[in-house]
């Protein structure tokens, strides 16, 4: 639960100068069926923790499929009203550091049409929930 307790005192720094709410995790369903029921977000918290602990110490996946595995993750609870994209991408860029790993670039091959990363990096989600693979999103963050 310590890294719970992290990723809130994170949401509220990051968002705490623009919504009094930030830290505190949504109480109401929201419109995308991806995104996790309020019931379903503390216990999610608890296995994506636990989870995680196991891909590292195992070692049996490359690093980038774990840190897809956990952005997508932390991106399908959507545990907080508003601001889940921003800190999902700086929750996994910390986890990479914290790693000595490569920093995603977030499609930084579209930086120039903003529009089209957005798109690319919605779609790469939905592949994932859909079939089951990180290609599209390890391919979309580290390029």
């Amino acid at each position: 639960m310590a890294l719970i307790i992290f990723w809130r005192k994170l949401h509220k720094k990051l968002f705490g100068d623009v919504w009094t709410w930030a830290g505190e995790i949504r109480d109401h369903e929201l419109a995308n069926p991806y995104f996790y029921k309020p019931h379903q977000i503390w216990p999610s918290f608890k296995k994506l923790e636990d989870d995680l602990k196991y891909w590292l110490d195992k070692k049996e996946i490359p690093f980038q499929e774990i840190a897809a595995r956990f952005h997508e993750k932390i991106e399908t609870i959507h545990p907080f009203a508003n601001g889940n994209g921003r800190f999902g991408r700086i929750l996994v860029e910390y986890f990479c550091r914290k790693e000595n790993e490569q920093i995603p670039a977030w499609g930084a091959v579209f930086k120039n049409d903003p529009k089209m990363r957005r798109q690319r990096y919605i779609e790469a989600l939905d592949h994932v929930r859909q079939k089951g693979s990180y290609e599209l999103l390890i391919k979309f963050m580290f390029s």
